[in-house]
């Protein structure tokens, strides 16, 4: 398999198979280690392909956990994200340190806490 081929197929099925479903088109909020920059930072090893096909997929949705973030829990770029249908709004969002305060690590992952309502 060939360097994001992965990627690709898992946007792919996605975005043909199981977005398009009415039961994720209202109230869906969609989370997981995308493994991706969005959108691809300027170090990012990301394929164009993988970033067009993502933005393809997630056209009609919105997702808060994407670009450049400024928050001083995060050391990285976010590759973990959640998006929401457009009838979900965002109220707020926090990110949780993948260090312990005393840099002791507890995850190679940080964590986002988001506050959503119907919109």
């Amino acid at each position: 398999m060939r360097q994001w081929q992965g990627a690709e197929i898992y946007l792919d099925i996605l975005g043909s198979e199981v977005l398009p479903q009415d039961r994720y088109r209202k109230r869906s909020i969609l989370l997981g280690d995308f493994n991706l920059q969005i959108p691809p930072g300027k170090t990012s090893r990301q394929t164009k392909a993988v970033s067009q096909l993502c933005q393809s997929t997630f056209a009609g949705w919105h997702i808060p956990t994407a670009g450049e973030i400024s928050d001083p829990a995060l050391d990285k770029r976010f590759i973990d994200h959640i998006a929401l249908s457009k009838d979900i709004e965002l109220r707020s969002m926090r990110f949780i340190s993948r260090f312990a305060e005393d840099s002791t690590r507890l995850s190679d992952h940080s964590g986002v806490l988001l506050e959503v309502a119907p919109a």
